[in-house]
């Protein structure tokens, strides 16, 4: 199981006064994103010749603001109507990465971790003249302690839906992509080696 980070996408601006400020290059979002994609993409080629399951978690968007905030980075070189807006381009490109990442999982027959799914919030709303449905995406960053990392629950919580997904993915997949091959041997001494060696690390 492989997860991104948002420190692919963002940035760490060191300021003068001490500490840094995040924020979200727009001129370089286009890069960053294709970028992040040709990683991932060069991940599966060099794991098609190993006999494992290869997935991805999504990339959980964070809060510039709130990180900012939390360390008192915002200033005049760096405001909060210029981290509001790198925010909304932030989410946007983080979104299409995320469907970037379950199609690759898809391709590799595996499950999706949505690490991103506790953090948007997505409702149907009426718009326009015709009142049609249209699927509203709700930020809320209430259980990133400092806009970035999630409080203990969260993460109990990303941690067992990490390792549920992976045993589900086990059981899912044909016999011979777990199968190992193993010397003979009737020594039970030998077999309580080997039982100890099959422990996989994640």
């Amino acid at each position: 199981m492989i997860a991104g980070g948002i420190c692919n996408l963002t940035t760490k601006t060191n300021l003068p006064s001490g500490g840094y400020i995040l924020n979200y290059d727009n001129k370089t979002r286009s890069e960053k994103v294709e970028n992040l994609q040709t990683e991932l993409k060069k991940t599966v080629i060099e794991f098609q010749d190993y006999n494992v399951i290869l997935k991805f978690a999504t990339i959980p968007p964070v809060s510039l603001l709130k990180n900012n905030e939390r360390f008192s980075a915002i200033s005049s070189s760096f405001s909060q109507a210029q981290i509001n807006d790198e925010q909304k381009i932030l989410e946007e490109d983080v979104m299409n990465v995320n469907s970037f990442i379950s199609s690759i999982n898809e391709m590799n027959n595996t499950r999706t971790v949505r690490w991103d799914k506790d953090i948007i919030k997505i409702h149907m709303k009426r718009r326009g003249t015709h009142q049609t449905l249209k699927k509203i995406s709700k930020f809320i960053y209430k259980d990133l302690y400092d806009g970035v990392h999630p409080y203990m629950e969260l993460a109990y919580k990303w941690y067992f839906a990490l390792c549920q997904s992976i045993i589900n993915d086990s059981k899912d997949m044909p016999s011979q992509h777990l199968d190992v091959e193993v010397e003979e041997d009737d020594e039970e001494e030998n077999m309580e080696s080997w039982d100890f060696k099959r422990v996989v690390k994640f």
